[in-house]
């Protein structure tokens, strides 16, 4: 303070009065910048508490309240949980049975107008799926027989699936009964002269021409290709509409999609819209539930629940339906 004092009051009047000035000046212009980062810091602190979801915030006990809309459950003892999305490896083997239905006897087995079969069934007719898987792949059988670029194709073949009179699977991952493996005649002269094959050619390194629909479509209607851990290029897996386009669409493997889901809460949901088959948009929100967390669930939206085979479960809600 000496020091500005002797600053501000040496050299001539007319000095000593432009010194003066240019010091209010500057402390003028501090103390304005001062109030400006005041503003700009109380205002980000409004900002930032007007954009937290109410459901964010603690409650009285200091823990976070469950989201508007959702509730908890005690148990999942009376809702269906399946294993469509239950990781299945060297370190998570499956040990659950599968409550499959045959194709050969599902009632809505993919049929033509003339009533033929689409597709041929291997195993001696054994060979089974869950019953939503089975639908989605009629349905998707259908719409390939249907599509006029394909010449109403019916030389499929399934070649494995989850198999009901043998606990030897193919593969650990056709215990779930959400598998398919998909071969094709490539000629048939009688039930015992007839040649099968790959519906993806290997050597190329691509579908079959014909099949390549299929590959295009399968997420459509709930199936990926399985990965190199799981099958062949030709083995699909019904994992759901929702989860099959964000996968196709991400270029993701079930095992990374899994990882991504496992930093997704009821709070902070993965949203993903598809377009469905009969071409209408449908929203869900997924997230996972680990062991040992409250059981949260939607009150307002259907929902479905499946075990991803690592103690906890993945929760996909429809949010473009509402619960009356």
């Amino acid at each position: 303070m000496k020091f500005l004092d002797e600053f501000l009051n040496s050299g001539t009047a007319k000095q000593q009065a432009r010194k003066r000035l240019g010091a209010m000046l500057i402390a003028i212009t501090a103390m304005l910048l001062a109030v400006a980062l005041i503003v700009l810091v109380v205002a980000s602190i409004v900002t930032a508490v007007k954009n937290k979801s109410p459901e964010e915030l603690p409650d009285d006990s200091g823990t976070v309240k469950i989201p508007n809309g959702y509730t908890s459950v005690l148990s999942f003892d009376e809702i269906p949980v399946n294993y469509n999305l239950a990781l299945v490896d060297v370190d998570h083997p499956l040990t659950a049975t599968p409550n499959t239905v045959l194709f050969d006897g599902h009632a809505s087995r993919a049929k033509s107008e003339d009533g033929a079969n689409i597709y041929t069934i291997g195993g001696r007719y054994d060979l089974s799926m869950t019953d939503e898987a089975v639908v989605a792949f009629n349905a998707m059988m259908s719409a390939y027989y249907a599509d006029e670029r394909n010449g109403q194709d019916n030389n499929l073949y399934i070649a494995s699936a989850y198999n009901i009179n043998t606990t030897t699977q193919k593969s650990e991952i056709y215990k779930l009964g959400t598998v398919i493996e998909l071969d094709y005649y490539v000629n048939y002269t009688s039930s015992s002269d007839y040649t099968l094959a790959s519906i993806y050619d290997a050597e190329a390194g691509k579908p079959v021409e014909k099949y390549q629909w299929i590959y295009d479509n399968a997420a459509t209607y709930g199936f990926i290709q399985a990965s190199d851990a799981e099958g062949e290029e030709n083995v699909f897996r019904y994992v759901g509409e929702a989860h099959a386009t964000y996968m196709k669409n991400n270029g993701k493997t079930l095992a990374e999609y899994l990882t991504l889901l496992q930093t997704k809460t009821c709070r902070s949901r993965q949203n993903v819209s598809v377009k469905n088959a009969e071409g209408k948009t449908v929203n869900y929100d997924v997230y996972c539930l680990k062991a040992g967390e409250e059981l949260v669930v939607p009150a307002k939206n259907p929902y479905t629940v499946s075990h991803d085979n690592m103690g906890g479960y993945i929760i996909t809600v429809d949010k473009s339906t509402t619960l009356k």
